[in-house]
């Protein structure tokens, strides 16, 4: 009889355990989705940062409660790259002249620059400063875009861009990234 009661003791354990990384996958999943639903659907900034760190908060927790690392490391992957635009985002809100003005333009702000290389976003410049003289980013003048006379120390192009269009293209490079992170959590 004690073998049996030991044994059962032992089942129940198991399935305690077997339960709870069940809740710790469900947590963390469902956290994700809402993150990635809401860009989606629309967020602003602030419901966003709620929503990154409720999935911080999830996997933190699920870490804690044993959920293995190889388990949660797509959602490390993605929570990177999400957090990554969401401090482009604040960048956004801290500085808006730099970014939403309908006729801005000009050289690319550092916080664009690295993204851009990062994930190679093809941005091009409307115009283009080579030989002191704009050229205008054409079909045409793509040949222009290749010149080392045009680009800066950092090989980037002297030109006038759209901030505004070049920050969307990278925001939505990293939120397609994080989201195919968050596919492969998920499949």
């Amino acid at each position: 009889m004690p073998v049996s009661l030991l044994g059962s003791v032992a089942l129940f354990v198991g399935y305690g355990q077997v339960h709870k990384q069940q809740e710790n996958k469900n947590r963390v999943h469902v956290a994700a989705t809402e993150l990635r639903s809401s860009l989606v659907v629309g967020v602003n900034y602030s419901e966003f940062g709620d929503k990154l760190a409720h999935l911080y908060s999830a996997v933190t927790l699920a870490k804690e409660n044993g959920m293995s690392l190889r388990d949660l490391a797509p959602y490390y992957d993605a929570l990177e790259l999400y957090k990554e635009g969401y401090d482009l985002w604040t960048n956004r809100v801290q500085y808006p002249k730099m970014y939403d003005a309908a006729d801005q333009g000009g050289n690319l702000p550092w916080s664009l620059r690295e993204p851009i290389r990062k994930y190679n976003v093809p941005v091009k410049p409307q115009f283009i400063k080579s030989h002191d003289a704009l050229i205008f980013a054409s079909k045409e003048s793509n040949a222009a875009l290749d010149k080392e006379d045009a680009k800066d120390g950092h090989g980037f192009l002297h030109g006038w861009f759209d901030i505004p269009a070049a920050y969307d293209a990278v925001l939505q490079e990293i939120w397609t990234r994080a989201a195919a992170k968050l596919d492969a959590a998920t499949h």
